[in-house]
This record gives C-alpha cells, sequence and structure tokens, in this order.
C-alpha cells in the first residue's frame, strides 16, 4: 500500500473511505470543543494534537 503525504487534518480525513469521514469530521470537533487550545499536527505515526 502507498503512503500519500497530507498537509492538514482535513486533507486527511478527505483521503478516508467516505464512510467515516463524518465520524472522523466528529470526532475532531468534539476535541476542538473540548480542548480549543490544543494544537493539531500531523505527524509520521497520524494525527494528534498537542497542548502548548
Amino acid at each position: 500500500m502507498e503512503k500519500t503525504i497530507v498537509n492538514s487534518i482535513d486533507e486527511y480525513i478527505s483521503g478516508c473511505p467516505e464512510s467515516i469521514q463524518p465520524i472522523l469530521q466528529q470526532l475532531c470537533n468534539t476535541i476542538r470543543a473540548a480542548v480549543p487550545d490544543a494544537k493539531e499536527m500531523i505527524g509520521k505515526s497520524g494525527r494528534f494534537c498537542r497542548l502548548s
């Protein structure tokens, strides 16, 4: 399987199967609401949030 480089969370979600995109978007919205000061990041191991 070929790995694709993504530069944003939205780009990552848009590359996922359409059936799970709404779930991932809802998860992102929930995290953003719960931890508004977290910085979203994408790394080699996947996406994550970091509190500064």
